[in-house]
């Protein structure tokens, strides 16, 4: 789930520069852009974080996966010229495609308490470094296709991401103090 999300998203983010640029807008308009981005989705972390245990992780899950198909949809379809829709709708996916982050670090933990080094490091390590390693691919399609159609196409990996998330079991916390 992690690894379909952040394919589908570090895309999108590493393709802004490409696609801002053919559009005619300018460095300094890529550079706000990717700051919005960037300083949303440190801010979604910590939300998403704080909000799981008050709210239960999976619940955070559903609701941010669930919310991050229309927000990159929109995020195609809505022209960055629109700077006025544009930034708060990115900052909005910033907050919403990280937010689940820790929420799914620390459920990998609960499901594995025995194994909290090993699990983490997979949870950021292979899927930030997978979903890098993936767009080796993406950035010649980008370029053969168009921004627009490989992203789109790329929004459907989103669906069984949204799938996964939902067959996922949380841990109860009876079970957690068991095994922890």
């Amino acid at each position: 789930m992690s690894t379909l999300r952040n394919i589908s998203f570090m895309s999108f983010s590493t393709t802004i520069p490409y696609w801002f640029h053919q559009r005619g807008l300018s460095d300094a308009d890529t550079a706000l852009a990717l700051s919005v981005y960037s300083f949303a989705a440190t801010a979604g972390a910590f939300l998403g974080g704080g909000l799981s245990d008050r709210l239960g992780r999976k619940r955070i899950l559903k609701v941010t996966i669930l919310l991050t198909l229309p927000i990159y949809l929109l995020l195609i379809f809505i022209a960055p010229e629109a700077r006025w829709l544009y930034l708060p709708l990115l900052a909005l996916a910033g907050i919403v495609m990280n937010a689940g982050i820790p929420v799914a670090v620390v459920m990998t933990q609960e499901h594995q308490p025995d194994h909290i080094a090993t699990v983490s490091g997979l949870m950021m390590g292979f899927t930030w470094g997978f979903a890098g390693l993936f767009y080796a691919f993406i950035g010649p399609l980008v370029e053969h296709f168009g921004v627009l159609p490989t992203m789109l196409a790329l929004s459907l990996l989103l669906l069984p991401a949204i799938w996964l998330t939902f067959s996922i079991k949380e841990v109860s916390n009876q079970q957690a103090l068991l095994s922890g």
